[in-house]
């Protein structure tokens, strides 16, 4: 076992610093700018270079729960038929940076290269524990691809012959893919565990069943929830297999910009916006036999238009996405994504992006990214988990 410590510098003829002098905390932020699996790679330069990646980058990056935004953009004048523009990702730093601009398409950057198939924005639906869920329409075939390792599983057909408009990532423990298809309903499920897809008739509340719904799924204890543009929140018990809706909150109006859904802390959140006054955020709580609604914060948009970090002048301002492990909101407009605290009331920006293009459909495309260095070929019992990976990654 290695103990860290500061190198005492030493200073050649030639006053030039080598990289063994450097401090370790020094060396490892120098290491941190490496992409993932070029920086665990670094692991076999030398034992130095093992410790301080081990014992100081690796737990760095996977002990944020958040360490970016994955997110959706297109341009301003780009054809409305055009379902979604290129993905971005903008970077929380793990070491407490922020960048101001997004960086480069973590699809392009990350699996470019790497899926067997020609990929447009339309082929991403979903982000999980770090994963991502792409769809093939040429092969009609699912891929679940770790951006941080540079690995995709092939998923075996689907049974039905739809193509699928969205679709949910899920661990429970292991990984499970879902997606409805039919005029007909029907729940395909997928099991990493047995490999082999099930598909069942599903029964919908006739108050749900001629609205469209939000292209994003939420999981929660063996429940799948999304959303209804009817005003509703549809409930999917994949136990059970069977269905109901309960109505969003009275001051909810319905339409397109129906709210966000999310988990925070392991509750149920939603969180919608009247554009003008107020954006409210409540959790669903059980009482009894039944889920109710109930406040969680109140927000005066007021605060944010008169903030001094406001550059992109949007009429509308909405939560994205829900911090897992804190009370934190991922809000934003069409041009800017910040990180809101609703018990210091502190807004910080995260990311503008540049005038000709927008943020596309936040409260659906905006994912909370974290660093998963499980190998997808992993054992089921690790792979929908990232505690003590780095240990499994030291140097031999």
């Amino acid at each position: 076992m290695f103990t860290l410590k500061k190198h005492k510098p030493t200073i050649s003829s030639s006053s030039i610093t080598r990289i063994t002098d450097l401090d370790d905390y020094i060396l490892a932020e120098i290491i941190t700018k490496l992409p993932i699996k070029h920086m665990i790679g670094c692991q076999s330069v030398s034992r130095l270079w093992c410790n301080v990646i081990s014992s100081i980058c690796i737990p760095k990056i996977t002990s944020s729960p958040v360490y970016g935004l994955l997110f959706n953009t297109r341009r301003i004048f780009s054809d409305p038929q055009i379902e979604k523009g290129p993905w971005s990702f903008a970077c929380i730093n793990s070491l407490g940076e922020k960048v101001g601009l997004p960086n480069a398409s973590l699809v392009e950057s990350c699996l470019g290269r790497r899926l067997p198939f020609d990929h447009s924005p339309n082929s991403l639906l979903d982000c999980c524990n770090g994963m991502l869920l792409f769809f093939d329409r040429s092969s009609m075939q699912f891929y679940v691809c770790n951006p941080s390792t540079e690995q995709y599983i092939a998923i075996p057909n689907s049974p039905q012959s739809h193509v699928p408009q969205d679709g949910a990532l899920f661990f429970d423990p292991h990984f499970k893919i879902v997606h409805i298809s039919g005029s007909y309903p029907r729940l395909n499920i997928y099991s990493q565990a047995t490999h082999k897809w099930s598909v069942y008739n599903l029964d919908l509340d006739p108050c749900v069943t001629d609205s469209f719904w939000s292209p994003r799924y939420v999981f929660l204890d063996g429940l799948l929830y999304n959303l209804s543009m009817s005003g509703h929140l549809v409930i999917i018990d994949l136990q059970q297999i069977d269905s109901r809706a309960i109505k969003l909150p009275d001051i909810v109006v319905a339409g397109n910009l129906i709210g966000c859904l999310g988990v925070s802390q392991g509750i149920l959140h939603y969180s919608w916006s009247d554009k003008h006054s107020n954006m409210s955020v409540w959790m669903l709580v059980q009482r009894g036999d039944t889920k109710e609604w109930v406040v969680k914060h109140t927000i005066s948009l007021d605060y944010y238009y008169e903030h001094p970090s406001l550059a992109f002048h949007s009429p509308w301002f909405s939560v994205f996405a829900f911090h897992p492990t804190s009370d934190i909101l991922f809000a934003g407009s069409l041009g800017e994504l910040f990180c809101y605290d609703p018990s210091t009331k502190r807004l910080e920006i995260i990311c503008r992006v540049r005038e000709d293009i927008v943020i596309c459909s936040g409260q659906s495309f905006v994912f909370p990214f974290s660093v998963n260095l499980t190998p997808l070929c992993a054992p089921l019992k690790e792979i929908a988990g990232k505690e003590e990976i780095h240990k499994k990654l030291r140097f031999d």
